[in-house]
């Protein structure tokens, strides 16, 4: 009976661990969980708000009109009256050669033109489009409406008084090009400078925040305008 050997590989041995490097590790652990739970919430936070924006209407307060002055060919309207209307309800006057936009009007003579904001009516709304009328004397000669002629046209009435919620807050959404240009780079030279290169986080902008925290104690925002 032939004798029977038993192989074992070798173990192979680490080198024991210094403190150094376990607290390298340990550091790394824990920076690794730090990103994964502020990528975890940081998503979280985004799907919330993405659902909530287009959910949340802006809250209007209830507004009580005058009733609408209305514009007819032979009734008593001076081109006077007509501006005095449309200023009492807010609208501009835009200077010859300027693009007469939703909210602005021009008079040229004894002609007015201006461009309607919508607005509710007691049977829907109006407006949204360029009215204009011509005058003889202290009398409507002429209505058009959207560059044809018309038998009336109303204008935007103007408002008597508002009734806020306890929020007493009054917004009214506009389009980026209704904006004055200098209104818009001073809220970005203030508020974010890098709008237009992040895609909503800006994870310099954060990591500027977090070194200023560090070195001196202070507080300081790390938030975009979409942040």
């Amino acid at each position: 009976m032939q004798p029977q050997y038993a192989f074992r590989r070798p173990r192979r041995e680490f080198p024991e661990m210094t403190p150094a490097r376990r607290y390298l590790v340990i550091a790394g652990l824990a920076v690794s969980a730090l990103l994964f739970l502020g990528g975890f919430v940081l998503a979280g936070y985004l799907w919330k708000l993405s659902r909530k924006f287009p959910e949340a209407p802006f809250k209007q307060p209830s507004r009580l009109y005058a009733s609408a002055p209305v514009l007819a060919p032979g009734e008593p309207f001076s081109p006077n009256e007509m501006v005095a209307e449309l200023k009492d309800a807010g609208y501009r006057e835009t200077p010859a050669g300027a693009p007469i936009t939703p909210g602005t009007y021009r008079r040229l003579g004894d002609r007015v033109v201006a461009n309607l904001r919508h607005f509710p009516t007691p049977d829907g709304e109006a407006g949204g489009a360029a009215v204009g009328a011509f005058f003889r004397g202290d009398r409507v000669a002429g209505v058009w409406v959207a560059g044809r002629p018309a038998k009336s046209a109303a204008l935007e009435p103007p408002i008597l008084a508002s009734f806020y919620d306890k929020d007493l807050e009054e917004r009214r959404p506009v389009t980026l090009d209704r904006l004055p240009d200098d209104v818009v780079k001073a809220v970005l030279a203030a508020e974010d400078s890098g709008f237009y290169t992040h895609p909503g986080v800006s994870p310099t902008g954060v990591a500027r925040a977090l070194l200023v925290d560090l070195r001196g104690g202070e507080v300081q925002g790390g938030s975009t305008i979409t942040q």
